[in-house]
């Protein structure tokens, strides 16, 4: 899982490898809570036990980590608008 305190070292191109697999890891638990069981989910800070009560900040989570991704995929990959004037 990703540290929030080491990302200032890490290339964006391993950041969003982080990111992605956070995600990953918050998806597999939103599937184990909506299962009936419980999940350790380790958040790069610390490890949680996750049970259905958690859900909704499970797909909170899923959400942020997804407009992250997406932000730094931007960033990375390039796109969004650009915008100019001529040098004419």
């Amino acid at each position: 899982m990703s540290n929030c305190c080491s990302l200032e070292t890490q290339t964006p191109e391993q950041e969003l490898a982080a990111l992605v697999a956070d995600l990953d890891a918050t998806k597999a638990a939103i599937v184990a809570v909506m299962g009936g069981q419980s999940y350790q989910l380790n958040t790069g800070q610390t490890q949680i036990q996750v049970t259905r009560a958690s859900l909704r900040w499970l797909q909170e989570r899923e959400t942020s980590l997804l407009a992250e991704i997406r932000a730094l995929k931007l960033r990375v990959c390039g796109g969004g608008a650009l915008h100019g004037t001529p040098n004419w």
